[in-house]
């Protein structure tokens, strides 16, 4: 199994010191894991590193320095698809890297794709010139809150709470579910993170992988 991950979910991971617990979780080793290439600029590989902790700080830059040097990078894609995601009108919200990692899945057979990007699934659920896409990588796509729920059914919520609360200002959906902090609860932060999946599975079509 190839995992396909955009920059968002692997720096979010990072940042909650859930890369490892992911890894577990899908029973992977880094060498299953693509990136974009893009992933090592953003986090500012090859520039200056006061750049890096200034935005990351130095434990996560380090974290994402290590995790990189250990998984492979997304090189190959489907033209075809390239070509037709590009051309789409501005208002489908398909950003650069999902576009790289959309057109990839063409030349994968046994993969699943790690998005951060709710704005590029409902675009390829709902968009009639995708639906060629949408067919191709229905129930492959896997977003951050499904990979945080399938943490907790491996490491349990206590665990997975913990590194979650420090690291909240990283993402809208985690706020909500853990905001409470030491007071959340599993239920509770569970029926928030499904509400998120629950909403992306009502587009037109459902391209989520079923359950977490």
């Amino acid at each position: 199994m190839i995992y396909l991950s955009d920059n968002d979910v692997v720096e979010k991971l990072a940042i909650c010191d859930l890369l490892d617990d992911a890894l577990e979780a899908f029973d992977a080793e880094p060498s299953d894991v693509l990136v974009l290439p893009t992933l090592k600029h953003r986090i500012g590989i090859g520039s200056p590193r006061p750049k890096t902790v200034k935005r990351l700080g130095e434990v996560v830059a380090s974290r994402l320095t290590l995790f990189l040097a250990s998984v492979g990078e997304v090189r190959e894609h489907s033209a075809a698809d390239h070509d037709l995601l590009e051309s789409l009108d501005e208002s489908v919200e398909i950003d650069a890297g999902e576009i790289i990692l959309l057109s990839a899945t063409a030349m994968v057979s046994d993969y699943l794709l790690l998005t951060g990007d709710k704005r590029c699934i409902r675009a390829v659920a709902s968009h009639p010139e995708c639906a060629g896409i949408a067919a191709r990588i229905q129930g492959r796509v896997v977003c951050f809150e499904q990979v945080v729920l399938r943490i907790i059914d491996r490491n349990g919520f206590d665990a997975v709470s913990s590194k979650i609360v420090p690291a909240l200002h990283c993402d809208t959906a985690l706020r909500a579910a853990f905001g409470s902090g030491e007071h959340a609860t599993r239920a509770n932060a569970c029926a928030c993170l499904e509400s998120y999946i629950a909403d992306l599975r009502g587009f037109p079509m459902d391209l989520l992988m079923p359950g977490h």
